[in-house]
């Protein structure tokens, strides 16, 4: 796994193209999706996060 901090936006990836078929699968093996659930997950973490700090903040 990969991942590539930069000041506004951070990348997370794969480079093995095993990390590809198990988000995809292939003819011969079902999808085993790890990477886009993760990402959604901490998307949402964060972006419940960021509304409580702003509520903090707003009253």
């Amino acid at each position: 796994m990969t991942a590539i901090h930069e000041p506004r936006q951070s990348r997370v990836g794969s480079d093995e193209i095993h990390g590809y078929h198990l988000e995809f699968g292939t003819e011969s093996m079902e999808a085993r999706p790890w990477l886009v659930p993760s990402f959604e997950e901490a998307t949402a973490r964060a972006e419940q996060t960021l509304a409580a700090k702003l509520q903090e903040k707003v009253g």
